[in-house]
């Protein structure tokens, strides 16, 4: 498949996705399957087209003026109902926006989104908030595997036949540590006060960003 085809595959997908089109989008997984994208297409086909467009950040059409965090509370309400699929959409959600955030911010296109100072806090502003999130999350996945560790149906891919029980509860109680450990890294508390970690130095980088604004001409 050429350039040209790949961008027509795209803006096809996007139109599809906006829409809701679910007999094109299933198409389009019948393209990129030949095209030679099997993991693309068994995207598409795994996953509704409202769940899609909630992970790739796609209004839907009509929709183009709305907040993304308005979208994400349609799709993903906060206080429920919570299952597995919504824990895997909302985290494979997480995923793509720090890529977009990547792509967005690279070099070539940062002369245009981050040319005013206001943006650079924003975003600075809600990496912070999104990292002193992490502190909570890592906690419960980490009692998650705890409690996993006593599952009877638990067991380790990798180990052999007689001892992939007790290996998958030791396994899984490594884990329920290692994600522990991970919080001190993110956050460290002395009592309420955030003193360490990741958060500490973002809230450092928030306080200079906080400082900083551009002369217009209104000004």
């Amino acid at each position: 498949m050429n350039e040209r085809d790949l961008s027509s595959m795209d803006a096809r997908l996007a139109a599809a996705l906006a829409t809701g089109n679910e007999r094109e989008l299933a198409s389009v997984a019948g393209e990129a399957e030949a095209a030679g994208l099997p993991e693309l297409a068994g995207v598409l086909r795994s996953r509704p087209a409202a769940e899609l467009r909630t992970l790739a950040g796609i209004a839907a059409a009509g929709q183009e003026d709305r907040e993304l965090t308005d979208v994400i509370e349609e799709h993903l309400p906060y206080d429920g109902p919570h299952s597995r699929d919504t824990v895997i959409a909302a985290a494979h959600g997480v995923s793509y926006l720090i890529r977009y955030l990547n792509n967005a911010t690279q070099s070539g296109t940062a002369r245009h989104t981050l040319a005013w100072a206001n943006t650079i806090d924003a975003t600075v502003s809600s990496v912070k908030a999104a990292v002193y999130g992490m502190d909570q999350l890592l906690e419960q996945l980490s009692a998650a595997a705890a409690a996993a560790a006593e599952d009877p149906t638990l067991y380790d891919a990798q180990s052999a036949a007689a001892e992939r029980a007790a290996e998958g509860a030791r396994v899984a109680r490594e884990l329920a540590a290692r994600l522990d450990e991970m919080r001190s890294a993110v956050v460290t508390w002395e009592g309420f006060r955030c003193v360490g970690g990741l958060a500490r130095q973002l809230e450092d980088a928030h306080s200079l960003s906080a400082r900083l604004g551009n002369i217009t001409t209104d000004d």
